[in-house]
């Protein structure tokens, strides 16, 4: 009970988690391509590609010339299930319709990792998580099937160590699969203030006459 209480503190003291939400709506417009996006804790490189990022995603917008998912030069719209006015698209923009799969890496480690995929139509999607930039160590993933025309599906995976250095998305042949609301949890290693130093010295102290008076 003790000891688990010193690692208790000790995480407390030098760790601790810090949530990031990317909805794409301030700051983007459509058809604005997105190598990456900074967040308040952290940096997520994106891309798109066949089996290996070798493209830029791109910003749709709900409702406009450009936005996702219809078919050749105007993919969707109006959907009222969609949030908010912009979305990440894995498509081109110069119209042509890909089917392209995601692709993540984060700077700092995360210990979480969701997101919603809008119109994923036919097949299945999977979001694998990977402890390292290469994508060869898969830690875990998820798979879902089809949300249906104009649907919404939630993916979402995590990992207790917060290890998730890369992140893919796989969905098959269908094109125009919108992505947004990405969500993680950032392993923040922090440098203790001297009064959290104090705290800590203190449990060590105490920690340390416990274990002779037993």
């Amino acid at each position: 009970m003790t000891r688990t209480l010193f690692l208790l503190i000790f995480l407390s003291v030098f760790t601790h988690v810090k949530a990031d939400l990317i909805d794409f709506e301030t700051g983007f417009t459509t058809v604005q391509l997105v190598p990456s996006v900074t967040t308040a804790t952290n940096v997520l490189n994106i891309a798109t590609g066949n089996g290996s990022p070798t493209k830029t995603a791109f910003i749709a917008d709900t409702g406009g010339t450009r936005t996702s998912f219809a078919g050749a030069g105007s993919d969707l719209s109006n959907n009222s299930s969609l949030q908010g006015s912009f979305f990440l698209n894995d498509e081109n923009t110069t119209a042509l319709i890909e089917s392209l799969d995601y692709f993540f890496e984060f700077e700092t480690p995360v210990f979480n990792l969701a997101l919603d995929l809008y119109d994923m139509e036919v097949g299945t999607a999977t979001l694998s998580v990977f402890s390292d930039v290469a994508r060869t160590n898969l830690i875990t993933s998820q798979t879902l099937g089809a949300s249906g025309n104009g649907g919404i599906l939630h993916l979402d995976v995590s990992d207790l160590a917060g290890g998730i250095i890369s992140a893919t998305v796989v969905h098959g042949s269908d094109a125009g699969v919108g992505l947004d609301n990405i969500e993680f949890d950032t392993n923040v290693t922090s440098v203790p203030e001297p009064k959290s130093y104090l705290f800590l010295m203190i449990a060590l102290v105490l920690f340390s006459q416990f274990q002779q008076r037993k």
